[in-house]
């Protein structure tokens, strides 16, 4: 059973896919700020303490992976930004280690996707952006960094994210998504694993929704 590094473990949708893989029995390397806020312990989750703009500790968390996720994101206020450097270093230590598999979780009003947002959503998505610019343009150079990667990406986009328990979801390029639109963080977790060696989803931006 190969190992996964996870970017992001912290969070809730992060928190899920630990659980999920751990349930399906991977070893995970884990990346967490801070060692104490963690009280999940299991003998196949190594955490590694550290700071995703640090190359060092994002190395030290893909060395010996195979497949490596990210789930990174900003939270309200919104005024931490990172997702772009952080995901070049992610980027860059799969270069040292010769790993190719890499799924990310960023969202469904990141970017410019034609047809998909319905008009409402569109005008949430001008909101945020008018409103978090630099949030906004940070996501934006995440995604174009993964796609211009060379590596086998996945990146997923869902939408608005909630606490449901798992269920059955749908996923598309041309998936479209409108504001009664949503997905659990379960069932994005669990997802990943369906695709994780899905070859037909490498390179792929894939809306999802249930």
């Amino acid at each position: 059973m190969k190992t996964i590094a996870v970017f992001g473990a912290s969070g809730r949708t992060g928190t899920e896919i630990i659980n999920i893989a751990l349930e399906k029995g991977f070893y995970i390397n884990a990346l967490y700020r801070n060692k104490s806020t963690i009280t999940l312990s299991h003998n196949n989750l190594n955490i590694i303490e550290g700071d995703i703009l640090k190359f060092s500790n994002v190395k030290s968390v893909i060395e010996g992976s195979g497949y490596v996720i990210c789930a990174i994101g900003t939270k309200p206020p919104f005024k931490d930004v990172f997702c772009s450097e952080g995901t070049k270093n992610i980027i860059k230590g799969m270069y040292d280690y010769n790993l190719t598999r890499l799924t990310c979780i960023t969202g469904a009003m990141i970017g410019d996707y034609p047809g998909i947002l319905s008009g409402f959503m569109n005008k949430l998505k001008l909101r945020f952006n008018k409103s978090y610019p630099l949030i906004s343009l940070d996501r934006l150079k995440q995604e174009m960094a993964i796609k211009a990667s060379g590596l086998n990406w996945t990146i997923l986009k869902p939408p608005r994210l909630t606490e449901s328990s798992l269920s059955k979801y749908k996923m598309s390029e041309n998936l479209r998504i409108t504001g009664f639109s949503s997905i659990s963080r379960k069932t994005i977790a669990s997802l990943i694993f369906d695709i994780i060696e899905n070859e037909s989803t490498y390179q792929k931006t894939l809306f999802v929704k249930k």
